[in-house]
């Protein structure tokens, strides 16, 4: 209804349709609400990093759908494999398989080099102090990503996650151990990389 709504609200001109269809190919493909990260579009762009907004601002609206829905699969995706795992989504297991999906899932249509670009700009952040160990999540971060990248290269939409999830369970992703006992996980001076089939 809100593709139609917004089709018709141009006068079906071939940009909107365009649109509309790259929409539904997204929905279907990745089996996500690609109208609403569409509709949601300011709030990811809250969430990038500048050096990632530069880049990001330059492309092509079928591309960023395709980035931003490869991210939110990839945060659905992790919620629905590792439920037990805490921390699940900062730091751990269930981070490193998030990454990795999330450049796999994206490389397979925007290809490697901008998503490499891209994800790698996400990580380009002001220091905090809050975190002053937040290197070593750049380290884990930035190794993941490059899995996932490797696993798209032999992979389709429908052998992704089995190829990540391959690498997962051979060790070849990697997780910080000894975090901070209370959300947000952040790494303590002990923390160092493990691989995820430990």
């Amino acid at each position: 209804n809100a593709i139609n709504a917004y089709v018709a609200s141009t006068g079906f001109n071939d940009q909107s349709m365009e649109l509309g269809k790259e929409l539904i190919n997204i929905s279907k493909d990745l089996k996500v609400n690609a109208v609403e990260i569409w509709q949601n579009i300011p709030d990811y762009r809250g969430m990038m990093s500048q050096a990632e907004l530069e880049i990001f601002d330059t492309m092509l609206i079928n591309r960023k759908l395709w980035y931003l829905a490869s991210g939110k699969k990839a945060l659905e995706r992790t919620q629905e494999l590792f439920p037990s795992f805490t921390p699940t989504l900062h730091n751990g297991k269930g981070d490193a398989f998030r990454h990795a999906f999330w450049n796999g899932l994206s490389a397979l249509r925007i290809g490697s080099v901008l998503t490499e670009q891209l994800t790698t700009a996400h990580e380009n952040r002001p220091p905090s102090s809050l975190n002053p160990f937040e290197y070593k999540e750049v380290e884990m971060d930035l190794h993941n990503n490059s899995q996932g990248l490797i696993a798209s290269q032999y992979s389709n939409l429908s052998t992704i996650e089995y190829n990540v999830l391959a690498r997962f369970n051979s060790g070849y992703l990697v997780y910080l151990n000894n975090l901070q006992i209370a959300p947000p996980y952040y790494p303590t001076i002990y923390s160092v990389l493990i691989p995820t089939n430990q």
